[in-house]
This record gives structure tokens, sequence and C-alpha cells, in this order.
């Protein structure tokens, strides 16, 4: 529950009794008043809210103030009057939810009306504008869930759902935005999520670290991987943007899509980088290395692998060669020619050529496209 609010003049006035209560008697009003139903709701502000014409007005100019407002909570069954901010806090509701419902009333009692309809319409209405919005935003495919994951990721611009609402109220231009609890729905609606998932950890460790698997079989897991690590390690990290810029300007525009493959070898610490772009290789949908889930070593040198724990194993391609790979080996392209982009993602690149350095233009004005 929110603070009382309550200033010092309010806390020395006569007149308001706000010092009277304790927090766990407010805790006790609001959570009555929120077991209440909406339009009993209403009824409950209306009978402790009191409106008077204004009496005296310490201002020379007209004013559009046409009342004046009293507010009560009640304790052992009496009214006692208390201040705005002390009653708005303590019901957990907004001043202009509380002016509407008290200038809508008559007698305490809230007029019916079509609100609730329109308000729904409403709620449909901004609904789809923030849909719409998540919608326009470019989207990236799961890099490290590709097979067992249908979830769409946003580029990682935005850190937080906080920062996506801070941009779509932006956008909108307006104060009456979805609240942020909105865009979960939509975000799961939609099967959309901010962030690349990781799955760097196995289950068992992740377990360990959730405090659902017992430290002894988590240390006989430990002796086994360090038993069965790997002398060279292999990583296709998370997809990265280019260009990556904190400008708002290249929310709606599509980047990009840049892939970095480490080879370790943990035994020298030596480390070799395979860096390229989407126009080199590596479409939406091929297999990648990390698909792999299964590798098997045959006496004879063969080596085989599955994409999938319940199908066959299939033979890896490889060169001819068993020998260990020299500095002088060649190794075959992927493709004949360079893969090009969507003239859409051309077109954004283009525009993003503003915000990045002149020496750099050319790199984008080169780009295949189609």
């Amino acid at each position: 529950m929110a603070p009382s609010g309550c200033t010092n003049k309010c806390k020395k006035s006569e007149k308001r009794t706000c010092k009277i209560f304790e927090e766990k008697e407010r805790e006790e009003i609001i959570y009555r008043f929120w077991q209440l139903i909406w339009e009993k709701k209403k009824v409950f502000v209306c009978n402790l809210v009191e409106k008077h014409d204004v009496k005296q007005r310490t201002t020379v100019d007209a004013s559009r103030r046409k009342f004046s407002y009293s507010y009560f909570l009640t304790k052992n069954g009496s009214k006692l009057p208390v201040c705005k901010s002390m009653f708005l806090s303590t019901l957990g509701i907004g001043e202009k939810m509380m002016y509407e419902w008290i200038l809508n009333s008559k007698n305490g009692i809230p007029h019916k009306s079509n609100v609730k309809r329109r308000a729904k319409q409403y709620d449909i209405d901004r609904k789809q504008y923030a849909k719409s919005f998540i919608e326009r935003l470019p989207k990236l495919p799961s890099h490290y869930c590709r097979a067992s994951s249908s979830k769409v990721y946003l580029e990682p611009v935005f850190q937080s759902i906080s920062d996506l609402h801070r941009e779509y109220r932006k956008e909108a231009q307006k104060d009456d935005s979805p609240v942020i609890s909105l865009f979960h729905n939509i975000l799961d609606e939609l099967n959309i999520s901010l962030f690349q998932p990781r799955k760097d950890q196995c289950d068992t460790c992740c377990g360990y670290e959730a405090a659902n698997i017992d430290k002894v079989i988590y240390d006989q897991h430990i002796v086994k991987k360090e038993a069965a690590r790997a002398v060279i390690t292999l990583d296709l990290q998370a997809l990265l943007m280019c260009p990556l810029l904190k400008a708002s300007a290249m929310y709606y525009k599509t980047k990009l899509s840049c892939h970095n493959f480490t080879i370790f070898d943990m035994k020298t610490k030596d480390v070799i980088c395979y860096f390229w772009t989407e126009v080199e290789g590596s479409k939406v949908g091929d297999n990648v290395v990390t698909d792999i889930r299964a590798l098997m070593y045959l006496p004879e040198g063969e080596i085989k692998y599955k994409l999938t724990m319940s199908r066959d194993y299939l033979e890896l391609p490889r060169r001819a060669k068993i020998s260990a790979p020299r500095d002088t080996d060649q190794v075959a392209n992927l493709h004949n020619s360079s893969l090009s982009i969507k003239a859409s993602k051309y077109k954004h690149l283009q525009e993003l050529k503003s915000f990045v350095p002149r020496d750099f233009h050319a790199f984008y004005d080169n780009l295949p496209h189609a």
C-alpha cells in the first residue's frame, strides 16, 4: 500500500483525523474495498466524498473550479475527515477515476450508463493499437532454441518491458496507453519475447541453482563433467545486429544479421573467431552446430550425429582428409555467390547510414539485395 502522503500541515490540522488511522487499519480498509465488485466500489467512494459549492476564491482571475470536496474514511462506524492524499492512497485509486465517479453520481448513487460498453470497445481499440505497434518492430528467430521453440524475439534494442512501453507511449502520443501488464499479455499472445533464450547450462546445473537438486548429486555431476571435458569447445554465439545503435530511429528498421563462431582450445587457451554476415551464409532455418544433440565416434574414424534424440544417427559431412587440419587447408565455400538480403532490409540499412560513420557507408552500399 502507498504511503498516506500527508503533509505536516495536514498532521497539525484540527479538522482532519489522518493521524489517528494506523497502517493496519488502512490495510483493512483497502482490503475490504478491493473485495467489492466494481459498481459497489463506486458507491463506496461516492458515499465517502462530499461535494460543496466553492465558498471562497483566492485568485483574482476567473477560475473554472465550481466545487470543493471533503473526504472521509470510516472508523468504528463513524465517518472521519481526512485529506485527499490519505483518501486516495488508502483506497488505492487515482484522482481522475475518483472525480469521474463523483461527477457522474447523485446523492451517493452512480448513474447507470453505457460507459462499460464504451470502455470495453476502448480497451479493444488500444489493445489492437499496442499489438500493431509490436508487430511493426523487427524480429529475430530464436538462436539457441530453434529445434524446441517457435518463439520470436525482438531485436536486442529494448532492455525491459518498461523500455518497450515508454517507446509505445511516445509513439502513441497519448497518456491512455495500456499498462505494462497488458504488454506481457500481448507478447504472450503473439509468442514474442524481449531477450534471446540462454541454454548455456545443463538441466542439472540449473536445477541445483534453483535448489531442486541435492548437492551430492550436483558434485557427482561436476566430477563427471570435468572427466569428460573436451579439449576443443565450439560456440556459435548469440545473433549480433549491425549497426547496433541506441537511436530511436532504429527501432522500426531491420538490421543486418551477423554471426560469430568461436573455437577454443582449453589446453593451450588458443582461440579462433569466424565472423560473417547473413549475405555470406546461414539462412534462417539452416542447421547450426548448436543444433547437434549427440555425436558418436566409431573406431573406423567415422563420425555420426543426431539433431534430435529420437532419430537415427546420420553421417557427419566432412572433408576427405582424416588427418589434423593444417593452416594451408582450404575450406570449400558454402554458397557459389553471396546471398541477397530483402529489398526492404537494404532500404532500412541505407536509411540508418546517417547514424553510422562515413567510413563504413561503402560496406552497406555494396550489400547484395533483391
